[in-house]
């Protein structure tokens, strides 16, 4: 079961579920929640089979495509990471400014499995690549942590507060559900 695939285990406290990644050099990292079994997240690979080929095929076709440029980035993406420094962190301060969030700090990172996060001390984390999608999208993602600030959670509570600050946050969900894998 699973034991060819080669999967590297993490227990992490905060997760609820089986979390699989498939890495950029095509290895497998599943974290399983403390109180869950690793027999289970064994099982749980041993279904996503196709899902992690698909995986490894998309992944060797981006970096084809890519032609890997030395040190992975071309110039144009070099670019665009410095306009999301200046931008996307701009843009998280106005949006915290006008709906009184406090936070204490903004960064621009190379992430590749998430669009943003939210420390508990009231950083905000952001992917450069948010500044390559729809308006309307990264200030979703934006709003989405800022709630984070008042809600450190998914609750109902939490995506009331979402509601409140970007009524077409559903919209933008299905968006990235559709488009984002594509941008990562």
């Amino acid at each position: 079961m699973a034991s060819d695939l080669n999967v590297t285990v993490r227990r992490n406290p905060r997760a609820r579920r089986y979390v699989l990644r498939v890495a950029s050099d095509g290895e497998l990292r599943l974290t399983v929640p403390t109180r869950a079994s690793v027999r289970g997240g064994l099982a749980f690979v041993e279904r996503q089979r196709e899902w992690i080929a698909r995986e490894r095929l998309r992944i060797a076709e981006r970096a084809a495509a890519r032609g890997m440029e030395p040190g992975g980035s071309s110039s144009e993406e070099i670019r665009l990471r410095e306009i999301a420094k200046t931008q996307l962190a701009a843009r998280c301060r106005e949006l915290a400014d006008k709906h009184a969030v406090p936070i204490t700090g903004v960064t621009i990172r190379d992430q590749r499995s998430r669009w943003g996060s939210c420390s508990a001390r009231g950083s905000i984390s952001l992917n450069w690549r948010l500044i390559r999608m729809p308006g309307f999208v990264s200030d979703y993602v934006i709003l989405h942590e800022l709630m984070h600030r008042r809600q450190p959670n998914h609750s109902s509570k939490f995506w009331n507060e979402v509601g409140l600050v970007c009524p077409d946050w559903r919209d933008a969900e299905t968006w990235i559900k559709k488009n984002g894998r594509d941008f990562l």
